[in-house]
């Protein structure tokens, strides 16, 4: 899949983080899963996300049981994102 031509073309083992960059509604199940068989691996030491809100985050949580290590969000002086953060 997509991780390993990634591995591949960066001539690495494994990665330390692992982010998927967007949510996609409805492939919570198929996603949590991907991404945990490849921390499982060892491949990625972590797993996290990007630009979740929190209804992604708890679809992901109650879909798949993962809690992202981390998720990168924008924020910045003009959009505020405490309730996120």
């Amino acid at each position: 899949g997509a991780f390993n031509r990634s591995l591949d073309r960066l001539r690495l083992d494994y990665v330390d983080l692992y982010l998927i960059h967007w949510p996609v509604p409805g492939c919570y199940p198929e996603t949590g899963r991907a991404l945990e068989k490849i921390r499982e691996s060892g491949r990625a030491k972590s797993i996290g996300v990007s630009n979740f809100e929190e209804p992604h985050l708890t679809a992901l949580f109650e879909f798949s049981g993962i809690i992202p290590a981390v998720n990168q969000i924008e924020c910045h002086p003009l959009w505020n994102r405490k309730p996120l953060i």
